[in-house]
């Protein structure tokens, strides 16, 4: 089947999924209490928002537009499409961190060759993603209900592209996930010239410290600021490539696929390896994250959920 013909079915599928939203009030959809936090489905018009509010944190996990529910909305979810910059075509692609499905679902329509396993450990999120957000599998989109950390350790597969975007309801990446020990972990299910992108709030107390530790690990890491607090980090390693090659890319592959957002706005915003240190001076002497000696005040345990 011709892909433009594929893609215009596969839209066309997934809001007729989505139709009977377009009649509910808005207003709060769905809510389910969880040991720590209450997953949340609300509508504002032709918004749809997936929330798990807790004592600490109002932690929004996906919106989605009805009228376009293949626009990535998230300014991060923009920013991870510069992972394409390193590789354009993967072939194999994990996300951790399910949410309501709008990422693994962009991806799924624009690379029509590419398989993808989504692994997210609440079931409540899964069951949300396909009602709410019409997030369904596919001969090649798995869904998993797993432990993010597990999955990776129990897997044989070398993916292209790991992406980790993976929250406790307070706002806080659990810690099994944020250490030298896990990241070595995902440099080992990588391909050679694969990439590991994270979501990482920058303005959180750790933030520094998760740099340094991925930085232990990989060659060359770039950093991508966004709007409302998060920042996108590219792990690699890959040779490195320059401000001129990043934007050339990104601009071509705006153009091959016609994203609507500027993919080219999200790469101009990109901080090279060699930038790091004038950006983060406190970079260099910040303390690694290890499995054995965690914080004190970081949350330890492993996750009540992921996504």
């Amino acid at each position: 089947m011709n892909h433009n013909h594929w893609q215009a079915k596969n839209r066309a599928t997934i809001k007729e999924r989505l139709a009977w939203l377009q009649q509910e009030p808005d207003g709060v959809l769905f809510q389910k209490k969880q040991p720590d936090h209450i997953v949340m489905v609300e509508k504002q018009g032709q918004r749809i928002q997936l929330a798990l509010p807790c004592p600490v944190s109002e932690m929004t996990q996906s919106v989605l537009n009805l009228a376009d529910p293949l626009h990535l909305i998230a300014p991060y979810n923009q920013a991870f499409m510069v992972a394409l910059a390193w590789q354009s075509y993967p072939h194999r692609v994990l996300i951790g961190g399910v949410g309501g499905g709008s990422f693994p679902q962009v991806l799924h329509h624009y690379l029509p060759q590419t398989k993808l396993e989504c692994v997210d450990l609440d079931p409540v999120v899964i069951e949300v993603a396909a009602h709410y957000f019409g997030f369904r599998p596919t001969k090649r989109l798995a869904i998993h209900q797993a432990e993010l950390r597990h999955y990776i350790e129990q897997s044989e597969r070398l993916y292209d592209l790991i992406f980790v975007d993976v929250f406790l309801g307070s706002g806080i990446t659990p810690y099994p996930l944020v250490t030298q020990e896990f990241y070595q972990l995902c440099l080992k299910r990588l391909q050679p010239h694969g990439v590991l992108v994270l979501n990482i709030p920058h303005d959180e107390s750790y933030f520094v410290s998760k740099l340094k530790t991925v930085q232990s690990v990989f060659k060359f890491i770039y950093l991508c600021r966004v709007e409302m607090g998060n920042s996108v980090l590219f792990a690699t390693n890959d040779s490195v490539i320059s401000r001129d090659e990043l934007l050339g890319r990104c601009r071509a592959l705006q153009t091959e696929h016609r994203f609507s957002f500027s993919l080219l706005k999200r790469a101009k915003a990109v901080c090279l390896p060699s930038e790091l240190g004038d950006v983060l001076p406190d970079l260099y002497g910040a303390s690694l994250l290890r499995d054995t000696t965690p914080p004190s005040d970081y949350l330890v345990g492993l996750p009540s959920m992921a996504g």
